[in-house]
């Protein structure tokens, strides 16, 4: 949540963003954890093993 204009191209690398507009790298079979850094410091595991987890 927040102000979108504030996503400079800068910020946004500095942040991680990916701008690629293919995600094969994440929706694939391989044995792989994606953890999402959410707001307040708290964190959960989005995909694993394969499998989305939400």
């Amino acid at each position: 949540a927040g102000d979108v204009s504030s996503l400079t191209k800068d910020r946004k690398k500095k942040l991680g963003f990916n701008d690629s507009a293919l995600h094969w790298d994440l929706v694939n079979t391989e044995d792989k954890r994606v953890t999402a850094h959410l707001a307040g410091g708290r964190k959960a595991v989005i995909y694993e093993k394969g499998m989305f987890a939400l």
